[in-house]
């Protein structure tokens, strides 16, 4: 049987952390990837929104987006932490 991605990712996380004693570029790609699952999901319920969408609905998809967009500024930070000294041409 074939390991999950979840069972890959786990793997590798592991051994990261195991060889430089902390979470690194493995972790963070692995957030990215939530990050963009988390984006997929939440265009998903817009899209599932009826045409006359209450005020209720407006504030949580707003909170949703808010919410978002910090775990996503959090993420750039985590990377120019992680790139610091790295010369990207």
């Amino acid at each position: 049987k074939a390991p999950t991605m979840a069972e890959i990712w786990l793997k590798l996380t592991e051994s990261e952390y195991v060889d430089m004693g902390k979470l690194g570029f493995i972790s963070w790609l692995v957030d990215g990837i939530h990050l963009e699952d988390s984006q997929d999901a939440l265009r998903v319920k817009i899209r599932q929104l009826p045409k006359d969408v209450s005020p209720a609905q407006k504030t949580m998809v707003e909170d949703k987006r808010q919410k978002l967009a910090a775990h996503i500024v959090k993420f750039h930070e985590v990377a120019d932490a992680m790139m610091e000294g790295i010369e990207v041409n």
